[in-house]
């Protein structure tokens, strides 16, 4: 599966990069703003797995604009902003976008990267 990851704090994004490789073809930014350029030219992507809060765009509003380019894209939201629940969903212009609450076990991302596949 090829996953793209926007994540603005580089450790973090470093050990779940190093962690999916196993399994997946894994492109990193830790800038939203680069993020959106390269998928504006490269989008090929299974999923996107990204923050919430971040410098430039915030996670969901990179959600809305890749929207605009690509309206089947699935999106995993990985942020410690949300409530108290380990996992959920999240509606962003129609699309449903699944929610793990940092910090979590690596293993529940490979379980929802299993159900998205």
């Amino acid at each position: 599966m090829k996953i793209l990851l926007v994540d603005d704090e580089k450790n973090f994004s470093d050990v779940l990069d190093s962690y999916l490789h196993f399994d997946h073809e894994v492109t990193v930014y830790n800038n939203s703003l680069n993020a959106l350029e390269h998928y504006k030219k490269n989008q090929d992507y299974q999923v996107i797995i990204t923050d919430y809060l971040m410098p430039y765009l915030r996670g969901d509003e990179l959600i809305r604009d890749i929207l605009k380019i690509n309206k089947k894209q699935q999106f995993i939201i990985s942020s410690g902003y949300f409530s108290d629940r380990s996992l959920g969903v999240f509606e962003k212009e129609g699309q449903t976008c699944y929610v793990i609450k940092k910090p979590y076990d690596l293993d529940h991302m490979g379980v929802l990267l299993e159900l998205l596949e």
